[in-house]
């Protein structure tokens, strides 16, 4: 199978994992990478100011000042056996990228980051068998934003973490690889992340594997709800429920 990896010039530690995962398994690789500017801190802040996002706001802000930025590694250093398959562009949904794109004859598009939000139509139409990319969530009852803050929000038991074969809506697509974690009484944001990360590793080579045996595969019956990022009384009524949740079952 030949496999088109979407990516950003500079990957996270948990997409520099995952990368690496897939780029073992016995396939052709070729690389497609959106230098495009993203946006600015600022301009981030003024976009969410406009849509009354005050509680994400605050959490950048904090986030900005007290946290250290994730480690980043550079995609070129990570794939020294494939520097001459790599495609860069600052306008990725070009008609000359997409073109490109087309003649390399991808069977399949596997999304590690980059190329927007959702990943559009010119893009999710080239490959033969899809376009898969990670969802942390249950696409039947919760599709959007943030991962796992909803779910700890509406006080749910357990979590899923989908890969899917996109679609051109949000969260929409086919699952073909689901895996269900344990939501814990005591866990907030940050361990609920760890988790999902641990638990997401080994799910593409999965996918992968499914889709090159034809594995009988069924779309979703009913999707769920979309969510978006919470707004500042949202975020305090999260902070005060995860608060009491850890009081009264601190070791759980």
């Amino acid at each position: 199978m030949k496999i088109g990896i979407l990516t950003e010039p500079s990957l996270s530690d948990f997409r520099k994992d995952i990368l690496n995962e897939i780029i073992e398994l016995d396939h052709r690789f070729v690389f497609f990478v959106d230098d495009s500017p993203g946006l600015s801190f600022w301009l981030k802040m003024k976009y969410h100011f406009k849509r009354k996002r005050g509680g994400y706001m605050l959490i950048m802000l904090i986030k900005s000042l007290f946290f250290k930025n994730e480690n980043s590694h550079k995609l070129i250093n990570l794939i020294p056996k494939h520097k001459n398959l790599v495609f860069t562009s600052h306008k990725p949904y070009s008609n000359k990228f997409t073109d490109l794109m087309k003649s390399k004859n991808i069977d399949l598009l596997i999304n590690i980051s980059g190329f927007g939000r959702m990943i559009k139509k010119p893009i999710l139409d080239i490959p033969k068998y899809g376009t898969l990319s990670f969802h942390h969530g249950d696409i039947t009852k919760y599709r959007g934003q943030p991962s796992g803050f909803w779910e700890l929000y509406n006080n749910e038991k357990s979590m899923s973490i989908t890969v899917q074969l996109l679609s051109v809506k949000l969260d929409a697509g086919i699952p073909i690889v689901v895996k269900k974690i344990f939501i814990a009484p005591n866990d907030n944001l940050q361990s609920l992340k760890i988790k999902l990360i641990e638990a997401s590793f080994g799910l593409i080579p999965k996918a992968i594997q499914r889709l090159s045996e034809n594995d009988q595969i069924e779309e979703v019956k009913q999707l769920g709800k979309i969510y978006t990022i919470p707004n500042l009384r949202q975020w305090v009524i999260f902070v005060i429920t995860i608060f009491i949740r850890k009081l009264f079952k601190p070791n759980q």
